[in-house]
């Protein structure tokens, strides 16, 4: 299983997240995020952490103003 998972250590987690974007117009906008998975070996010794980084495309329902 670790071959293929990441063992964290620990069943609590920090998960700070940062995302930034730009409407295209008044239903789409593009984001780029990020995103980090760690105890901050405060619950373990054992602590790989892991990021994430991806790209959102965001469509607003209804009416956006």
């Amino acid at each position: 299983i670790y071959a293929t998972r990441t063992a964290f250590g620990s069943p609590v987690l920090l998960n700070p997240n940062l995302s930034a974007g730009v409407r295209l117009n008044r239903r789409w906008a593009v984001e780029a995020t990020w995103e980090h998975f760690s105890h901050n070996q405060w619950f373990a010794t054992q602590n790989p952490g892991i990021d994430t980084v991806g790209l959102r495309l965001v469509r607003t329902l209804g009416t956006a103003r």
